[in-house]
């Protein structure tokens, strides 16, 4: 982790920018600002509109401000209270501070990139200064670790509970515990490979426009730290997929594709997408597996070009952009134009098809009016350019998306338990 006096003018995306002053520019509750960081807040002075926030406020933070020719918070409320940002009437983009527990929340609530520093110390802070040092180095340490392994993208392997799912099993603990341990063991294991891939790749990352925030490219854990909760992952993966009935298969073929995508596949066009919905399709498979229902062949073509088709849309969004990846110059520009629409199609058609012939509940047609309009909404975002390089982000942000998913599976959830439920008491 670098001081404040290590930033440079890389670091900081454009716009402006809220600083922390104690523990950030000078020790907690002094003054003079040191002659190396006084350098790069006037760095950041020239190229972006800079205020200063701080939670002693008093008149040290407009001498400090005064000083450097920079704005300054002077009302009364603290930080992480984000209507801070509403009373200076500006949007910064990033908030540069030494404690995730303040500067961290803070930046998180209103909507900025966290650039978080090592902490400047006098080693005469007061006990309670101390503690909390320990304690957000700690909060810190948790932070990163789970950036590091990607504990949002665990969601992906939700997919292990297909199967329990649509056969009307989700209540069967038994099966249950089996779909579980499928989760906990494809989630490990998925992120033993993301940490392969971000050390891997960390040169190239570092170019990347948002890749080279992650923590491995941006420096915020150490190789051999990388590694060793890489290997953690990888241990745990293997330990709970040979507690479950032939498991370990799934797991094992999967980590050695996903160690072939990232030395191989994603260099290659076409390869690299379809293998990437090669990987929900094992999920899948795996969950009909361990708890022995047969999976829909109409279930896993509509999984197939539905994963084709968010991937095509996340190839598209990258292309207008520069520094991405590489393989993006090997694909036309029409190509990544019209596969979208293409991939669209295809999924409703398989998903349409799936309700009809590859289902035993009739009711099931009815879905589709939320599929069609999720899809068509998608790839309206997609070519409108609507964050559809990050379709995790787009799926909690996109409100009319998220209310369709919600809805469609509030729907399914009645088809598949909730009519026959009814239909017993008739």
């Amino acid at each position: 982790m670098r001081y404040f006096r290590e930033l440079a003018e890389k670091d900081i995306p454009a716009g402006c920018v809220f600083v922390d002053i104690d523990g950030t520019l000078v020790p907690d509750a002094e003054s003079e600002v040191g002659i190396e960081e006084t350098q790069v807040l006037q760095m950041l002075a020239q190229h972006h509109e800079v205020v200063l926030v701080s939670n002693k406020g008093g008149d040290r933070v407009k001498k400090i401000a005064a000083q450097f020719g920079v704005s300054a918070y002077t009302g009364s409320r603290r930080k992480p209270d984000p209507r801070i940002s509403a009373e200076l009437k500006k949007a910064p983009s990033a908030v540069i501070g030494d404690k995730i527990l303040i500067d961290g929340v803070f930046s998180f609530l209103i909507g900025a990139q966290f650039i978080r520093v090592a902490p400047i110390k006098s080693g005469a802070e007061p006990p309670g200064i101390r503690a909390l040092y320990m304690l957000d180095a700690l909060v810190w340490k948790v932070y990163v670790t789970a950036r590091l392994i990607r504990v949002l993208q665990w969601a992906k392997n939700l997919l292990v509970f297909v199967p329990l799912f649509f056969a009307g099993a989700a209540f069967d603990l038994s099966l249950l515990l089996y779909a579980t341990g499928a989760f906990v063991a494809f989630s490990c294991i998925a992120s033993a490979g993301y940490i392969l891939n971000d050390v891997q790749d960390r040169g190239a990352d570092q170019r990347h426009p948002t890749k080279r925030l992650r923590v491995v490219p941006a420096g915020e854990v150490s190789l051999p730290y990388a590694y060793g909760v890489g290997s953690v992952c990888a241990a745990v993966a293997l330990l709970v997929s040979f507690a479950v009935q032939g498991l370990w298969f799934w797991i094992l073929g999967y980590f050695a594709l996903s160690i072939l995508y990232t030395a191989y596949g994603k260099h290659v066009p076409i390869l690299e997408m379809l293998a990437v919905s090669v990987f929900y399709l094992l999920r899948i498979l795996a969950g009909g597996f361990v708890t022995d229902i047969p999976v829909s062949a109409w279930l896993l073509l509509t999984t197939f070009f539905a994963t084709l088709f968010v991937t095509a849309g996340k190839r598209y969004a990258e292309s207008g952009r520069s520094g991405t990846r590489a393989v993006l110059s090997l694909y036309p520009h029409d190509f990544l134009l019209h596969l979208p629409a293409l991939l669209g199609g295809l999924t409703i058609t398989a998903y349409a098809l799936y309700s009809i012939v590859g289902s035993t509940h009739e009711l099931l047609i009815y879905s589709n009016i939320f599929v069609v309009f999720g899809i068509l909404w998608y790839l309206r975002g997609v070519y409108l350019r609507h964050d559809a390089e990050h379709p995790d982000r787009k799926l909690w942000t996109d409100m009319p998306l998220l209310i369709a998913v919600f809805l469609w599976g509030v729907y399914l959830t009645f088809v598949v338990y909730g009519f026959e439920l009814i239909l017993s008491y008739i």
